[in-house]
C-alpha cells in the first residue's frame, strides 16, 4: 500500500487547531521526518505520527478487535481493512488476521492467497504463525486466508487438544509484542471459528446496515456474544457500528431509532456513523485503501473519525517542544 494516504502537516494543523506554518515550525524544531511528495505536498509517515502522539502523552496500547456479524454483506471486511490502515497512519503497529475462507480481506490487501499457509495450518501445527505473516506496509502485516480455512470447523471439532477459549491468544504469544493492535475479520456465521475469535477479543465490532435483515443478524450476533461470555466466563464487550448509512432513505432513521430505544444497544453503539460512499467500492476494485484514492471522500472522513474514537485519539493543542 502506497503512502499517499498518510496524514499531512496541513491535516495535523487542522486537528490540532493551529496554523499550518506553526505546525511546520514545530515539526522542524523536533526534526520530525517528513516524506516529500512534491514541493507543495509533504506527508507524515507512521513512525513520525507515533513520535508526535507520544510527545502528546498518548500511550499506545495492546488490544485485539474482531469484526463480526452473522449477516454477510454489511461491510465488515471493508471496515476491518480501513480501520487497520488508518490506525497505522496514526502510528499503531497492526496485525490483520483473515479467518474468512472467502479470503476477501486477503485479496483486498492485494495478496494472492493461493498456496499460502493459513490459520488452519497453524492449528494443525503444520507451521508457526511467524511463517504465515505477510508484510503489507509499514506497521501493517497480514495473516491471510484461503479455502483451506474451510477445514477450521472440522479441526476445532475433532481436535480435543485445542483450547478454543485461549487458542488465538496462545498462538499470538510469540509475535504479540511486535504489534499494538490485532484486527480479526471473522466469517459471517455462528461457529467455533467465530467463538475462538470472540474469546480472544477485547472488543467485537458489529457493523450493521439500516435494514431489517441486518438488524436481525446483529441481534443474533449479540445473543451469541452473550452466550460465549457466560459459557467461558469472559468480560466480553461489543460495539455496534452503523455502516453504509444513507440518511436519504426513509427507513434509515426508523432503524436508527429502533436501536436508540433499546438501552443496552444504545450505550453500546458507536457515535461515529460510516456513510454509504462509492469510494469503498472503488477501493475494493482497485485493491487499495480508501486513503490511497486521490479524491477526498466521506469514507475517508468517517473512517478517520471511527479510528480516533476506537483508539481514543482526541486532539489537544499541539505541544511537541
Amino acid at each position: 500500500m502506497k503512502n499517499n494516504g498518510y496524514l499531512t502537516p496541513h491535516l495535523l494543523a487542522k486537528v490540532f487547531e493551529i496554523s499550518t506554518q506553526a505546525t511546520y515550525v514545530k515539526l522542524n524544531t523536533k526534526n520530525i521526518s517528513l516524506i516529500e511528495v512534491s514541493e507543495r505536498k509533504k506527508l507524515l509517515p507512521p513512525s513520525s505520527m507515533r513520535e508526535i502522539l507520544k510527545a502528546q502523552k498518548f500511550k499506545y496500547f495492546k488490544k485485539i478487535f474482531s469484526i463480526h456479524d452473522l449477516k454477510g454483506g454489511v461491510g465488515k471486511t471493508t471496515i476491518a481493512l480501513s480501520f487497520a490502515v488508518r490506525a497505522r497512519h496514526y502510528g499503531f503497529k497492526v496485525l490483520l488476521i483473515d479467518l474468512d475462507l472467502q479470503s476477501n480481506l486477503t485479496r483486498y490487501c492485494n495478496v494472492d492467497p493461493t498456496n499460502l499457509p493459513v490459520w488452519v495450518n497453524i492449528l494443525r501445527k503444520d507451521t508457526k504463525i511467524n511463517n504465515c505473516i505477510i508484510p503489507i506496509a509499514e506497521y501493517l502485516d497480514l495473516v491471510p486466508s484461503n479455502l483451506n480455512n474451510s477445514r477450521l470447523e472440522v479441526e476445532l471439532a475433532s481436535n480435543s487438544s485445542v483450547n478454543i477459549k485461549d487458542s488465538i491468544k496462545d498462538t499470538l504469544e510469540s509475535v504479540i509484542n511486535n504489534y499494538d493492535l490485532v484486527i480479526i475479520d471473522c466469517p459471517p456465521s455462528l461457529c467455533k471459528t467465530t467463538t475462538m475469535a470472540t474469546c480472544a477479543s477485547d472488543l467485537t465490532i458489529i457493523p450493521i446496515n439500516p435494514d431489517q435483515f441486518s438488524i436481525d443478524g446483529m441481534n443474533m450476533t449479540i445473543d451469541e456474544i452473550k452466550r460465549i461470555k457466560k459459557a467461558y466466563k469472559l468480560p466480553l464487550k461489543y460495539n455496534i457500528l452503523w455502516n453504509k448509512y444513507d440518511a436519504r432513505k426513509k427507513l434509515a432513521p426508523v432503524f436508527l431509532q429502533q436501536i436508540a430505544t433499546d438501552t443496552e444497544k444504545y450505550y453500546n453503539t458507536l457515535t461515529t456513523v460510516v456513510r454509504i460512499d462509492s469510494a469503498f467500492e472503488t477501493s475494493q476494485s482497485m485493491r487499495k485503501s480508501i486513503f490511497e484514492l486521490p479524491k477526498k471522500s466521506n469514507a475517508q472522513e468517517d473512517i478517520d473519525a471511527l479510528t480516533r474514537q476506537l483508539l481514543g485519539i482526541y486532539f489537544k493543542p499541539i505541544d511537541i517542544d
